[in-house]
């Protein structure tokens, strides 16, 4: 399914009703299957030491967050090069600060 077709449903759920929106939601955990997990889902223990190799020796962890970090800061500078979005961004924050400062004390 397109991005976008899920931009629509996502549209027409939130305009539900809280009550209707649960019967969906349990209506979707039901086509799941038993126990959540869908026909031909992993059984991911099976996975277990395959990335071992990515390491090279570094703690699985120490890894990951530095993976995270990585992936964290590219994503930051692409935003900040966005100048539309750091417009929007620095309007918000400053109308934020206006807020605070007009807080009664």
């Amino acid at each position: 399914m397109k991005p976008s077709n899920w931009k629509k449903i996502e549209k027409e759920v939130e305009g539900l009703s809280l009550k209707d929106q649960a019967r969906l939601l349990s209506r979707l955990a039901q086509r799941l299957g038993p126990g959540g997990k869908r026909k031909g889902s992993r059984d991911w223990t099976k996975l277990y030491g395959l990335g071992k190799g990515l390491w090279n020796g570094e703690d699985a962890q120490t890894y990951v967050n530095r993976r995270r970090k990585a992936r964290l800061e590219s994503a930051y500078k692409r935003m900040a090069q966005d100048e539309s979005r750091e417009a929007q961004a620095l309007e918000w924050s400053e109308a934020t600060v206006g807020d605070v400062s007009d807080e009664a004390r």
